[in-house]
């Protein structure tokens, strides 16, 4: 899950993997568009907090709204809905 939430001006993502595997942490839009990756490579069995600070690819500050990350590892999903107030 991640926590706080809603949040502003960041949030942390809390996740575990089993074992070493490659992790992949997305931001999406209500949209569904994707707003940022956040991680993106080998992770050591674990568990894990990883930030959010709200902004895009760029490093934009994005809108107040609702997002959705997603956690890839293995062949494990985790999902979760996070609302960004400002």
């Amino acid at each position: 899950g991640n926590y706080p939430n809603p949040f502003n001006p960041s949030t942390q993502i809390k996740f575990a993997t089993e074992k070493n595997s490659t992790v992949q942490i997305t931001i999406y839009s209500i949209l569904g568009q994707e707003v940022t990756e956040l991680q993106n490579g080998d992770l050591a069995a674990g568990t894990y907090n990883i930030s959010w600070f709200g902004t895009d690819h760029f490093g934009n500050k994005v809108p107040s709204g609702v997002y959705f990350y997603e956690v890839r590892s293995d062949n494990r999903i985790q999902k979760g809905k996070m609302l960004l107030l400002k």
